[in-house]
């Protein structure tokens, strides 16, 4: 293998092998399509040829893959890849594993295939890719990287500039990122509820043991939390309106989840801009009722970081890691599976496993 000083660009062995390789795609208009061939235009000084072990197929790819997620395309984003070839930077070398940030801007193919694709400066190369030094337990626990890391960062956020660690708090929404913030909490020494709407979920997450963490569904939550953080992939205004009546007063709402496109002023807030500058805004209602909005929205270095050593140390239980992963699934699998997510009959991780394996 050539050594990544001398490549300017993929070798001629690994071009053929990308116009081989297969795919899974976003179709403008059509959802998502397997192709055979990776195709992309190299650009800048640096890049990298990933082979996935594994991808976690997120809640955020199905909507995307529906047409319902605003915003630039992270499409195939939780993954955990060997390095099979790199150039323009001494930071990776081919044989390396590596996790990926996809809030680092990087023009890359998609994630959803036997091989990917990037290409950036050498700056953002090394700020997306994070290499595993010695990873311990299974490989298929480090896809998991990115969600955990979001999570740390949304608990960070939520907590900053507080006095004190609240005494109550509430969890809207059950799904992966739910659990992960949760457990965030709990971790730090907080009382957490975790709630959801949905009757199967409650019961998906029951079975994974969360030791300190009490269910119950949304509707049944009877006692003001004094930290809320609304966790689901996107936060409809009706949930918002349940989490300012769910939060005591004084108390504060934490906006992880992406803001619905059909609302982003609330009762004089522009919480769309809010949550993704991560600023907090006082919200006074008729009522006198009064609560802090606060934004969280993707994560930093020290927060991946703090992932993945949180899965390396066992810090996150491997078996609570492995009872999340209710399903691996071939690629040519993909486009059924974010159908069915799409239609709401889907709990826990799902992972692609292009080239099989556990």
């Amino acid at each position: 293998m050539p050594e990544p000083s001398i490549l300017r660009s993929p070798s001629a062995k690994v071009r053929q092998a990308l116009q081989h390789a297969r795919q899974a795609c976003l179709d403008a208009g059509r959802g998502v399509a397997m192709r055979q061939g990776i195709d992309i235009e190299f650009l800048h000084d640096a890049g990298a040829i990933l082979r996935p072990h594994a991808i976690g197929v997120c809640r955020s790819d199905a909507k995307e893959a529906a047409g319902r997620r605003p915003g630039p395309s992270q499409f195939g984003h939780e993954l955990v890849a060997d390095i099979i070839e790199c150039w323009g930077t001494e930071a990776f070398k081919p044989g390396d594993i590596v996790s990926l940030d996809p809030n680092v801007v990087v023009h890359r193919t998609s994630g959803f295939a036997e091989l990917v694709a990037l290409d950036a400066p050498a700056a953002a190369l090394e700020a997306a890719l994070y290499r595993l030094a010695r990873p311990a337990g299974p490989l298929v626990h480090y896809v998991l990287a990115e969600p955990v890391a979001c999570a740390e960062h949304c608990v960070r956020t939520a907590l900053a500039g507080l006095p004190a660690l609240p005494d109550r708090v509430l969890v809207a929404g059950a799904g992966t990122m739910g659990v992960f913030i949760a457990l965030g909490l709990c971790r730090r020494g907080m009382r957490v509820t975790l709630a959801n709407r949905s009757e199967e979920r409650l019961r998906f997450v029951e079975q994974l043991g969360l030791p300190g963490i009490e269910l119950s569904r949304l509707d049944r939550v009877s006692t003001p939390a004094d930290l809320t953080v609304l966790a689901t992939t996107f936060v409809p205004r009706e949930l918002l309106d349940a989490g300012v009546a769910l939060t005591a007063s004084g108390g504060r709402i934490t906006l992880f989840g992406g803001i619905e496109p059909s609302f982003g002023d609330y009762l004089g807030v522009d919480v769309q801009g809010l949550r993704l500058n991560e600023r907090r805004e006082r919200l006074v209602l008729s009522d006198g009722h009064a609560v802090e909005l606060a934004g969280s929205y993707g994560l930093q270095r020290e927060d991946f970081l703090r992932a993945l050593d949180l899965i390396a140390s066992g810090g996150i239980a491997p078996a609570l890691l492995e009872r999340m992963i209710t399903g691996r699934h071939a690629l040519h699998e993909l486009p059924a599976l974010l159908r069915a997510m799409n239609s709401g009959h889907d709990v826990g991780k799902r992972l692609i496993l292009p080239y099989g394996g556990h």
